[in-house]
């Protein structure tokens, strides 16, 4: 052993840091840098930007903004300390909305390159949690105020002042609406959006903002165009298409037990705790299981992050059971809980009443219809479910809509026409203040006033230098003084006119939702 003695050399360097697949081929996609990077030339971080809560000066981002967020921050600067005057440290290339905590947050990921001056130091700063919080400069152009809706710089409101509404105290604050750039992200001493913080975790989204699929189930419906396929001799159930994951539930020895319809177990574990009492099918029964956030659905995906134990922005379920099995009496609570069970709504209908039931009970993305068995009942083997939502245009005179461009104004008038025998009649306009396409398209909202019969220009209104887009009027649902409405054309998509007072006067804000183009 005498021989074997020396000097002994021991490397304590920590181990090279591994980057996540796919985050350096979104760095090169999103930033397209002139020479593109690997992963072993980058330092990568996360930060939690944005939440729904209140911040220090008022102000709130609601989350139906998030998603317009994500998209502004794609490729903004990062800054220390909001330093304007100093050289970006790194760059977004990347961000998602997700879920921390039970509150839902925008999470961006940034990069800086190893060998850039200060790169270790930066590193060493963030992950030994001295650079711990950040913050967002950003131009918005509305602050709505969350008592009355109006622009906060105009009512009598002032931010996180308490006010008596509805017999309670409520403190005010303003919502953030039509973002329009992003400026750059900050690491600062103190955040003023509570808890931001920056982190190193980065697989938990695996680089990607693509949507998980949940499994797809080996019963897969059939799309139908129309009805003349369906056996006439069969009766059918409708029920209505949600956003959901359908299941198969029973209960055994007191637990619940999900499965996919391709028989794949779910873990519930979640779930059994909170089963209502009157729940408790011995033999499998069939439903969609649907998420919600408030009053909002969620998507399969957040459902599936949910049951699996992760982050998620679900707050409550509902598994709605689909008739025609042996599921017993269930009754529903109308006190809504963290998880409930119901009866979906439903028609049963022979081939023939199909398109009359699909009317009555159809949600925007149409109905499912379940075939069923010589005995009435609902067999998942043997017997095939189908989509439909139904084209009404092949059917019926289509309404259209004119929009209206006044090219000296920027003003747009948007005019609902319907069809009748003397031809288009107009139904509801709108005159659209500072109307751009552009804006539209990066998820712009527009000031609105709704316009009376006689208010509606005619030909010998228009300027000269007018223009008239055409288009059709494919659904039109009005709630209250809201306005919803699917539409082809130059305006292509989704859109909604939402009511707001401004100065006390009944106002519309009109944009597109859902991911919905503009063109």
């Amino acid at each position: 052993m005498k021989e074997s003695r020396g000097r002994i050399v021991a490397l304590l360097a920590e181990p090279s840091e591994t980057l996540p697949p796919g985050l350096a081929d979104l760095i090169n996609k999103n930033i397209k840098p002139p020479t593109p990077v690997t992963a072993d030339q980058v330092y990568v971080r996360a930060m939690y930007i944005a939440s729904d809560e209140v911040n220090s000066f008022g102000g709130r981002f609601p989350i139906d903004e998030h998603e317009r967020l994500v998209e502004l921050l794609m490729d903004s600067p990062v800054l220390i300390g909001h330093r304007k005057d100093k050289l970006p440290v790194g760059r977004n290339f990347h961000a998602v909305s997700t879920e921390r905590d039970g509150c839902p947050w925008v999470k961006s990921y940034f990069y800086w390159l190893r060998t850039a001056e200060g790169a270790e130091d930066l590193r060493e700063n963030i992950d030994g949690g001295i650079y711990k919080e950040c913050s967002i400069a950003f131009t918005f152009a509305f602050p709505e105020c969350s008592i009355c809706g109006r622009d906060i710089r105009e009512c009598e409101h002032e931010p996180l002042q308490s006010y008596q509404v509805g017999g309670a105290q409520q403190e005010c604050y303003f919502n953030y609406r039509q973002l329009q750039k992003v400026l750059e992200t900050s690491l600062v001493y103190r955040g003023a959006v509570p808890n931001t913080s920056v982190s190193k975790e980065l697989d938990s989204e695996n680089g990607s903002d693509e949507p998980r699929s949940p499994d797809i189930p080996y019963l897969q419906p059939v799309p139908l165009d129309n009805f003349d396929s369906l056996d006439r001799s069969k009766h059918y159930a409708v029920v209505p298409k949600y956003e959901g994951l359908s299941l198969t539930a029973t209960v055994t020895q007191g637990k619940l037990l999900f499965a996919r319809l391709d028989g794949t177990p779910i873990d519930t574990g979640v779930l059994t705790s909170r089963m209502p009492d009157t729940f408790a099918p011995a033999k499998p029964v069939a439903g969609v299981l649907v998420g919600y956030r408030g009053k909002d659905r969620c998507s399969a995906d957040q459902i599936t992050r949910h049951l699996d134990g992760r982050s998620s922005l679900v707050s409550r379920l509902v598994f709605n059971v689909l008739p025609c099995q042996e599921q017993g009496d269930i009754v529903t609570s109308r006190k809504r809980s963290a998880f409930d069970v119901r009866t979906i709504p439903h028609r049963i209908a022979i081939a023939s009443d199909l398109r009359q039931r699909v009317r009555e009970i159809m949600t925007r993305d149409g109905v499912e219809i379940w075939s069923l068995d010589s005995d009435g009942k609902l067999n998942l083997i043997d017997e095939r479910r189908y989509t439909y939502h139904p084209d009404e245009n092949k059917h019926r005179p289509r309404n259209s809509y004119r929009l209206l461009l006044n090219a000296e104004t920027t003003t747009a008038h948007l005019i609902i026409e319907q069809s009748t025998d003397a031809g288009q009649t107009p139904v509801h306009a709108f005159e659209i203040a500072q109307f751009d396409f552009a804006k539209l398209r990066l998820g712009g909202k527009f000031i609105a006033t709704m316009l009376s019969e006689s208010s509606v220009p005619t030909q010998a209104d228009l300027p000269a230098n007018h223009s008239i887009r055409k288009g059709i009027v494919q659904s039109f649902e009005r709630s209250k003084n809201a306005f919803i409405m699917n539409l082809a054309g130059c305006l292509d998509g989704r859109f909604v006119m939402r009511p707001i007072k401004i100065n006390g006067r009944l106002m519309h804000l009109f944009y597109h939702v859902s991911g919905e183009k503009a063109k």
